[in-house]
């Protein structure tokens, strides 16, 4: 050995490791790395590659979801979305019928039609707090004298329908008109004007004509899509019989309102038909006769009794009175 060779320096035959046949031993398997860390950049390199096609199939798999979900909206829930999205902006509102006349056998009125107004709420654009509710209902409604107040449908208020509720009715026209100008504010509270019974012979021809009133619970459930919960209908006598005839055939109304549900555009109106008037065998003059005549019997106090009169030549009621009797317009 030369004193200037190094023990310990591997002597080499000009051969590069890799050119070596060594047993157990591979080159590719350290490629890259670190004695301490054997195949980590291999791994880092699949990794690397693996990312872009992780995040295609994630965008794919977003944008599948979202069209899924647009498809559902429009083709399995369009008509339904686009009818709560109409019914937003449009409101179809129902115009009454003037409600048919009754005259006697001589053309005489007995029942008339007077204008009124009346107070009535579309829960749904009520205010949704219940505090601002609260201070609103009582600041409208508490100008309006307690009698005059329909309690049946201030009870339906805190349900959340689109119905219109008549709470109010018989207003005075000078209270009508200031609350006019409070509802034109447009928070789910609305005057209208109305035809009511004005019943002329009074409790002379009650049990005749019968009378008139707003729809019950029990009536709307049956008559659900003839009537609205608004309208008025025949209760006893000659209203209920010939409560078709009298009714007519409602209008309807096609407006555009802003969101706090006020009117802004007309689309279409349909108008109403007026109900028919009826003429009755009745003889108003011979029906009063035979009521003073039934009061007369007891000193002109009420008496329990009845009284009939009959043409003999065609069989025709010319008088039907019965005591006691009610004023009937009471319950218009």
């Amino acid at each position: 050995m030369s004193r200037n060779e190094d023990p310990f320096i591997i002597k080499s035959s000009g051969e590069g490791i890799e050119d070596r046949s060594v047993a157990g031993f591979s080159y590719r398997a350290l490629e890259g790395t670190t004695l301490g860390e054997p195949g980590l950049a291999s791994l880092r390199r699949v990794i690397s590659q693996l990312v872009p096609h992780l995040i295609t199939l994630g965008t794919l798999f977003v944008a599948a979801v979202l069209m899924l979900q647009l498809v559902n909206l429009q083709a399995v829930k369009g008509s339904y979305w686009r009818g709560v999205a109409e019914g937003n902006r449009i409101r179809f509102e129902v115009l009454p019928a003037q409600r048919g006349r009754l005259q006697d056998r001589r053309g005489q009125a007995l029942v008339n039609n007077v204008t009124s107004f009346r107070v009535v709420a579309v829960p749904q654009e009520l205010p949704r707090d219940e505090i601002a509710r609260s201070q609103l209902l009582n600041s409208f409604l508490g100008e309006i004298p307690t009698e005059l107040l329909n309690q049946d449908g201030l009870t339906k208020l805190s349900v959340n329908s689109s119905l219109p509720l008549v709470v109010a009715i018989h207003l005075p026209f000078e209270l009508a008109l200031k609350l006019m100008a409070r509802a034109d504010e447009g928070h789910g509270l609305y005057v209208e004007q109305t035809l009511e019974r004005d019943y002329v012979g009074g409790e002379v021809l009650a049990h005749v004509l019968g009378y008139t009133g707003q729809l019950s619970g029990e009536e709307y459930a049956e008559l659900k899509g003839t009537y609205q919960l608004s309208d008025i209908i025949g209760k006893t006598g000659l209203e209920f019989q010939y409560e078709t005839l009298l009714r007519g055939i409602p209008g309807r109304k096609e407006v555009e309102v802003d969101a706090v549900g006020k009117e802004r555009k007309v689309y279409a109106v349909r108008e109403a038909i007026p109900g028919t008037n009826l003429t009755l065998t009745i003889d108003a003059g011979l029906q009063e006769v035979a009521w003073q005549a039934l009061k007369a019997s007891l000193g002109g106090r009420p008496v329990r009794g009845s009284v009939v009169a009959l043409d003999p030549r065609t069989g025709e009621v010319l008088a039907l009175v019965s005591s006691p009797s009610y004023v009937p317009n009471i319950f218009g």
